[in-house]
């Protein structure tokens, strides 16, 4: 019987669904040699890191050769390969040129290293809430043994940042990482003694995992810290910016999971930074919960010995922000992201905000009790803040050392009728709109409630919180559409830098003001005194002054009984003053309209009077009218007179003088 010999099908081409052809080639003992020492190659490299013993062992298996079939129905020497483009016709091979079983052992075990690439990925059933609950559980285990791991890592850096000396240890592993300052691809972890969890040894290695369990790329601690620095100077910065740069520093191709693990991976780094933050605020005594309220501005939380009171003490600023609220989710669409953010005390958890909803409409009080209160208010007490009426949701924040609009010009009445009424009462505190409520708003509400008109309230114009909303409009695009956890975790990185700032501008800010006012006091004090002098005004004309404009300007559109009966008398008289000349002018006209050659119809002339007698009928209804009427208000008036008791009628010098 013939042999037969071997057919050798080599695919060409990038692609097995439509441009990947295959063709047939001829391969002759160099290239046979070529195939063995690439196989060789590629297990040599498979084969690395593993035990002599396991190295052995695979050796052994993959030796051993299974006999051949004694009744096979083909031929022992040929070896079918399936498949082909229709038309394709067999080559034949010499047997001399077919290569050793030892190839196609090594061509098993590629096939046998490999065959994770061929399986079937298992598909995850589980839902996105589902995958991020469980991830957040994993991370929220073993949270506290990172935090302490972070502590030690921190305590044994350089200030260079040098990485520390790398020991043995039976369980050190290698993972792929990220890091922008070595543009290392894998780094060597070596776990200590008692640590039982990857994700806490690669936090001791300066790195931290995208998943506690079983990660398949870390992220250097550094990595993270530029990129927190990043987003507080520049709020805007994304994660994905952020990943974009990496994968152009490592000249890779972008791809969206870099941008999911470095996301992952920067929230659990912030939330580390967070329980540092409170193990330190522990240690301080500063971690109750008004403690930032009462303690978080050092000029107002801090007195000095023998420091002199102060008309207000504290001057709370309280506003919306409409550009850092987030948009609804439409329909019946839900978050699959449902952490919940409680790690701050920036924020008024949403249970106790709730406890004050609707409370101002169920104890409202009457507008004229809301008047009389606030009117007589006399914020004269150093002994507490400017005002109390702290309504806000979930969503609004409380902003620490930002200053700014403390009401929405309603007078105070929302302070006053809700629950903090009377303790806002016994502080003696005072609702006041900001300066640019000037233009907003009514003058009757501006003479007593506007920065200019309050005294005590110095240089601040009380616009501190639009300058906070104007810095943190650069933070809207990024958390306009995010989950509620990022948003409020971007805010609270924001305002932590804002206050970093605001701390460390503190001195130059109190000695700027001190300069400015002393300069208002010299010069403008000057042409003050030089005014009052001038005019024979004192301080108490002053004051008086500012009195009688409260007076006169809450008055407005309101008339005493008195007041009332004078203006209709004084209207009544303007009324006879002109009907009088009306009816002077009526009656000479009449006397005009008399011919000269007027002769009684006796006579028996003919005169003019019955070529115009329409004319003179006219003339004279109008005369007797205005007579009629002269007649009547001249008795109306001598009745007002009388109940009035008007000795002499009022002049017409006397009506100018009282004329608006």
């Amino acid at each position: 019987m013939g042999i037969k010999p071997r057919r050798i099908q080599i695919v060409k081409g990038t692609s097995f669904r439509r441009n990947g052809a295959i063709h047939t080639q001829i391969i002759g003992p160099a290239g046979m040699e070529n195939e063995r020492q690439k196989l060789k190659e590629m297990l040599d490299r498979n084969l690395e890191g593993l035990a002599p013993t396991t190295v052995q062992a695979l050796a052994d298996i993959t030796s051993s050769q299974a006999d051949p079939p004694q009744n096979s129905e083909y031929d022992n020497d040929v070896i079918m390969a399936m498949g082909g483009e229709d038309g394709e016709s067999w080559v034949d091979i010499p047997l001399m040129d077919q290569p050793e079983s030892e190839v196609f052992m090594y061509a098993v075990r590629e096939m046998l290293l490999n065959r994770s690439v061929h399986q079937r990925r298992r598909d995850d059933t589980r839902t996105q809430r589902q995958r991020l609950q469980s991830l957040d559980e994993n991370w929220t285990s073993v949270l506290p043994q990172l935090v302490t791991a972070y502590l030690q890592w921190k305590s044994y850096s350089s200030a260079t940042h040098d990485s520390q000396e790398v020991g043995e240890s039976p369980y050190t592993f290698s993972i792929d990482v990220l890091d922008i300052y070595t543009l290392e691809k894998t780094a060597r972890i070596v776990p200590a003694e008692d640590e039982t969890s990857i994700a806490v040894a690669l936090v001791s290695n300066g790195f931290l995992g995208t998943t506690p369990i079983r990660p398949s790329r870390a992220i250097s601690l550094r990595t993270l810290e530029l990129l927190r620095r990043l987003r507080r100077r520049q709020p805007s910065f994304s994660c994905e910016a952020f990943s974009r740069i990496l994968c152009d520093y490592y000249e890779i191709p972008y791809r969206r999971t870099y941008r999911t693990t470095i996301s992952n991976a920067f929230d659990i780094y912030l939330t580390i930074l967070r329980h540092v933050d409170q193990m330190v605020q522990k240690a301080l005594n500063q971690d109750t919960p008004d403690w930032r309220a009462k303690h978080a501005c050092p000029p107002c939380g801090y007195v000095l010995k023998d420091e002199p009171p102060l008309r207000f003490s504290r001057m709370y600023c309280i506003d919306g922000n409409d550009s850092l609220k987030r948009m609804a989710s439409t329909g019946t669409r839900d978050l699959a992201d449902r952490r919940v953010f409680q790690d701050s005390d920036y924020f008024l958890p949403r249970a106790y905000v709730d406890k004050y909803a609707h409370e101002v409409k169920a104890r409202r009080l009457s507008p004229e009790d809301v008047a009389t209160k606030v009117t007589h208010d006399d914020p004269s007490s150093a002994d507490g803040p400017a005002t109390t009426n702290q309504t806000s949701n979930d969503d609004e924040d409380c902003e620490g050392l930002e200053e700014g609009d403390p009401t929405d010009g309603k007078s105070g009445d929302p302070a006053l009728s809700g629950s903090l009424g009377p303790e806002f009462q016994r502080q003696k505190a005072k609702c006041i709109v900001n300066a640019f409520h000037g233009y907003s708003h009514g003058y009757s509400c501006q003479t007593r409630y506007h920065p200019n008109n309050t005294e005590g309230m110095g240089l601040s114009d009380l616009e501190d919180l639009e300058r906070a909303f104007s810095s943190s409009n650069r933070l809207a695009p990024v958390i306009r559409h995010a989950t509620p956890y990022r948003r409020h975790v971007a805010i609270e990185c924001h305002l932590q830098q804002h206050d970093e700032d605001k701390y460390a501008n503190l001195a130059t800010l109190i000695y700027d003001n001190y300069v400015q006012a002393l300069c208002l006091i010299a010069d403008e004090g000057a042409a003050l005194r030089e005014a009052m002098e001038a005019f024979k005004l004192s301080e108490d004309d002053l004051r008086r002054f500012i009195e009688e404009e409260y007076t006169y300007v809450g008055n407005l559109g309101q008339e005493d009984p008195y007041d009332v009966h004078a203006v209709a008398y004084v209207e009544m008289l303007q009324e006879y003053q002109t009907l009088q000349s009306h009816f002077v002018d009526a009656h000479t006209h009449f006397l005009m309209s008399i011919p000269e050659d007027y002769a009684p119809q006796s006579s028996g002339k003919k005169s003019r009077v019955t070529r115009d007698i329409s004319e003179t009928q006219r003339r004279e209804a109008d005369r007797r009218f205005k007579a009629a009427r002269l007649a009547e208000l001249e008795l109306q008036l001598a009745e007002m007179e009388v109940h009035m008791q008007i000795t002499a009628r009022w002049e017409p010098v006397i009506l100018r003088t009282l004329k608006p």
